[in-house]
């Protein structure tokens, strides 16, 4: 197996699993943890005794993930928080939510005359105590939820 003409044979990231079942053979790739890092071209590359090779198609993967996530944040009442998410928008471009304790953050949850977000930044004008709780930016791709980043004020 081939990432971006690189061997990965030896790369600790990926397990490879060949079948010899049925008469044939077959190979598999496993990405154990998904990163930005394994977004490229795979190719799978069959060599043969006699000295020949074969190429599969190339796939192309593209991983999403957070570039900037919410952190923890701790304020003095009537002081402002601003928590920022950006994610990787290439080739598609996410919509991306808040959420507030599990509830997805809206104008009924925080007063719109002192909260206000847009799609990749939620500010606070003016914590108070009813503001404490654990904030997450979700980002959904088409009918996939892609990745969630999560950040607490207190």
């Amino acid at each position: 197996w081939y990432k971006d003409n690189v061997d990965l044979t030896s790369n600790s990231g990926y397990t490879i699993t060949d079948d010899q079942s049925g008469g044939g053979r077959s190979s598999n790739l496993t990405v154990s943890a998904a990163s930005l890092s394994n977004t490229g071209a795979y190719r799978c590359v069959a060599s043969f005794t006699d000295g020949q090779t074969i190429n599969s198609n190339t796939a192309n993967i593209n991983v999403y993930g957070f570039t900037t996530t919410p952190s923890l944040k701790k304020n003095i009442e009537g002081t402002g928080v601003t928590m920022s998410c950006s994610i990787k928008k290439d080739p598609t471009t996410p919509t991306i939510t808040w959420e507030k304790d599990n509830t997805p953050f809206s104008s009924n949850i925080a007063d719109t005359s002192t909260s206000t977000f847009t799609s990749s930044e939620l500010r606070l004008t003016s914590v108070s105590l009813s503001d404490m709780g654990f904030y997450r930016c979700k980002a959904v791709f088409g009918y996939v939820d892609a990745s969630f980043a999560g950040g607490t004020v207190s």
